[in-house]
């Protein structure tokens, strides 16, 4: 995906990698999520769109999410894939039901939140500021969970390992840290790129 509007499919199990478009769209997309089913493919655009693509039947026409003003830099699927947590440009994180295309507010920031990652359970959603804080929500109780955040370093990455267990940051200086979501401590922080 990228700034041309294009989704393209790579196949990687034949000798010499090739590649399909799935999508066209004049709209430049900056974050994709499939859910954990792989029936959805959802990608966020540059304008505040949100089109999700079946995967199970890919010449139907992808479902339009609008709801955010402007870029849509983070998406994550809920555990059974009927819905869509979103963030965007206008600081907001947007809950989406997919079968009927609305959304709700679940949380209103004072910076933008540029990444987001969902708990293997499904009970917490994680997400990285602008000004360097991890926000967890309780999203069973809609609550948000105090969080640390050592430095004013915007997050672009956040990620639950595989147990839940642990939870990786990466920040716009390089640095990735590790964090106990249960205990909310810094576990390890380490400088992996320039």
């Amino acid at each position: 995906t990228g700034s041309d509007g294009r989704v393209l499919s790579w196949n990687l199990n034949e000798s010499v990698v090739s590649s399909h478009v799935l999508l066209t769209g004049g709209q430049g997309n900056l974050s994709l999520a499939i859910s954990q089913n792989g029936h959805w493919l959802a990608i966020g655009s540059e304008v505040g769109t949100i089109q999700i693509m079946d995967l199970t039947n890919l010449s139907a026409k992808p479902i339009q999410l609008k709801g955010h003003q402007g870029v849509v830099y983070a998406i994550a699927f809920s555990k059974d894939g009927q819905q869509l947590f979103s963030s965007g440009a206008d600081k907001k994180i947007l809950l989406w039901d997919i079968s009927s295309s609305s959304s709700s507010v679940v949380y209103n920031e004072a910076n933008t939140v540029r990444a987001l990652a969902l708990s293997p359970d499904g009970k917490f959603l994680a997400g990285g500021a602008d000004d360097g804080r991890v926000l967890v929500w309780d999203i069973k109780n809609n609550k948000l969970i105090p969080f640390g955040g050592e430095d004013n370093n915007p997050i672009y990455t956040i990620s639950f390992n595989y147990s839940g267990t642990l939870l990786a940051t990466g920040d716009s200086k390089g640095n990735v840290k590790i964090w106990n979501p249960y205990s909310k401590k810094l576990i390890k922080s380490f400088k992996s790129h320039n």
